[in-house]
Formats: C-alpha cells, sequence, structure tokens
C-alpha cells in the first residue's frame, strides 16, 4: 500500500500501512504525525513508563494502549501513531476506530492542545462548540441543524487553539439506528461502526463540512438531567470552569502528560471571554426537529 496523506486538526498525517477515508487528502510533502503498522515486540524496552492501568502503560511522552483482541496502539511525542493487530485476520474500521479517538486525541494533548468531548458547527461566523456525555445527543443535534444550514467542523473530539480557534476536525456523524431511521438515511451510505453496535458514521457527501479554523464563539453544555428543554446562560468562572472540566477529553492522559497546568491556563482564559450556556434538549426526535424550528437554537 503506497503512503497516504491526510490532513486533519491543522496536523499533516501519513498513513504508510491504512487508509483512513474520513479524513481528507492533502497534497502537502510535509509530515507533523505518521502512522505505522508495527510490531509491538520491543515497545516496552525501549521506555520507562512511570504509571500502569489496566490497559495503559503510560509517562509524560508517550503511552501504549491494549485493546483486547483488537490491537496495542502506541502514541509517542506527539508525532507518531504506531499500532500492532493483535489476530492475524484484522478488521481496519476497527483500527481506525481507535486511531482517530484514543490515539489522534493523545496526540493533540500531548501538543497543547485544549481537547473537549464535543461537537463544533458554524454558520454564518458564528462558531459553538456543544459539549456533552456519550449519548447525550451531541451527533444528532449535530445533525439536524447541518439540516438547517450549519457545517461541522469537528465530530467526538473538538481541539481548540490558544487563540480561541475551533481546528476542523474529523469530517464525520456517528448516529443511533433509531436516528438513522428517524432521518431517512440511505444504509449504503453509512458504515456500521463497530459490528457489535448499533451506530452508524456518516463520512463524505453525507456530511456537509468545514475544513478551515475558525473563531470560537459560544459553549454550549447539554444537560440530560433538565426536564424542560431551553438553554440557560451559566454565570461565575467557577461555576463555567467546573462544567467545561467536566468535557476534557481523557482526563488521565492530561494528567499523566504534564499538560493540566496548561489546560488550567486556556480554560481560565476560555471561560472569562467565551459565553458558555447549558442547553437542555428535547427528549424524542420529533419534539427536537419542533424545537428547533421554533428556535433556530437561539444561537
Amino acid at each position: 500500500m503506497k503512503n497516504k496523506k491526510y490532513k486533519v486538526f491543522g496536523l499533516n498525517i501519513i498513513s504508510r500501512n491504512l487508509d483512513v477515508p474520513e479524513l481528507k487528502y492533502t497534497k502537502s510533502s510535509k509530515c507533523d504525525v505518521e502512522v505505522l503498522r508495527e510490531s509491538n515486540k520491543n515497545w516496552t524496552q525501549n521506555t520507562l513508563f512511570d504509571k500502569k492501568y489496566k490497559n495503559l502503560l503510560i509517562n509524560k511522552n508517550e503511552l501504549i494502549l491494549h485493546v483486547k483482541g483488537i490491537a496495542d496502539f502506541k502514541v509517542s511525542y506527539g508525532n507518531k501513531i504506531l499500532w500492532h493487530n493483535l489476530k492475524k485476520t484484522y478488521l481496519e474500521d476497527e483500527i481506525r476506530t481507535y486511531i482517530l479517538g484514543s490515539a489522534i486525541g493523545a496526540i493533540l494533548i500531548q501538543r497543547g492542545y485544549l481537547v473537549l468531548h464535543a461537537n463544533a458547527l458554524t454558520k454564518g461566523g458564528k462558531t459553538i462548540v456543544c459539549a456533552g456525555d456519550p449519548g447525550g445527543g451531541k451527533s444528532t443535534l449535530a445533525y439536524s441543524l447541518m439540516k438547517r444550514g450549519w457545517s461541522l467542523l469537528s465530530d467526538d473530539l473538538v481541539a481548540l487553539s490558544n487563540k480561541f480557534f475551533v481546528l476542523p476536525g474529523i469530517p464525520r456523524i456517528k448516529l443511533w439506528e433509531d436516528a438513522i431511521s428517524y432521518f431517512g438515511v440511505d444504509k449504503n451510505e453509512i458504515t456500521r461502526i463497530r459490528k457489535d453496535m448499533n451506530k452508524y458514521q456518516l463520512s463524505g457527501n453525507s456530511v456537509k463540512s468545514i475544513l478551515i479554523k475558525q473563531k470560537l464563539s459560544t459553549i454550549y453544555i447539554l444537560d440530560g438531567h433538565q426536564k424542560a428543554e431551553g438553554i440557560k446562560k451559566i454565570i461565575g468562572d467557577k461555576c463555567k470552569l467546573i462544567n467545561l472540566m467536566s468535557y476534557i477529553y481523557r482526563p488521565l492522559y492530561v494528567r499523566e502528560f504534564n499538560k493540566r497546568k496548561n489546560y488550567f491556563k486556556n480554560m481560565s482564559e476560555i471561560i472569562k471571554k467565551v459565553p458558555i450556556y447549558k442547553l437542555s434538549l428535547p427528549n424524542t426526535l420529533s419534539k427536537l426537529e419542533y424545537w428547533l424550528d421554533r428556535n433556530e437554537f437561539d444561537l
């Protein structure tokens, strides 16, 4: 397989052994991050790992993630992702799931970006970040907004620069089967994320995306605990900080890579200059669509 060149989060990536169709091709000769299939035989011999967790070895510069029955992944110094399949026969879709999630997330953290578990969209010069718990409706909301003219900047991982710019991330949306059916998405245009999950990935022409970094306007925290839908501004720096910290991507990585001081500095700047709101969404897709039609999300 020829080397494939991609660009995501402003980084030029060269993948040596794996096609990553979720990402946009680039002709740039620059390489910021290398993705390479490699034997894991000597991984632990070359590096001293300070901490050992159930499926993770980590120090301030590197980590090794073990995904049982799938692969081992090594992320180093913000510029290299190595992977080793644990079975002779493997699915590239499963390998890419972890490369585009935990591995690229670790790369971004190592490089000093503030990374949130969130989606980002932009429309008419306004860019929003919607943070929330897994299954909390971030992707469903994003798809509904795309139908209303918004463009996707990033799904699941949102990386913010220290100038409050949202970097263009992975141009895809992941939806559960009920949302796929409700929106009438053609199943021939989507792929299942994992064979044991009824969750699907939309990419390519199915997703309206933008590949240019955008200035952050507003952060919305999806609140699934409120019974009534609506938007409420969060008042007070301490309250804003607590809410934002809840959606840091992989806090363990941040801590072990010694990035907490940098994160606190960036978040302190954001909460002083960027409005942050609690957003309570309707609890069904039909109600969500009706609410958006009436409110245009008040964004």
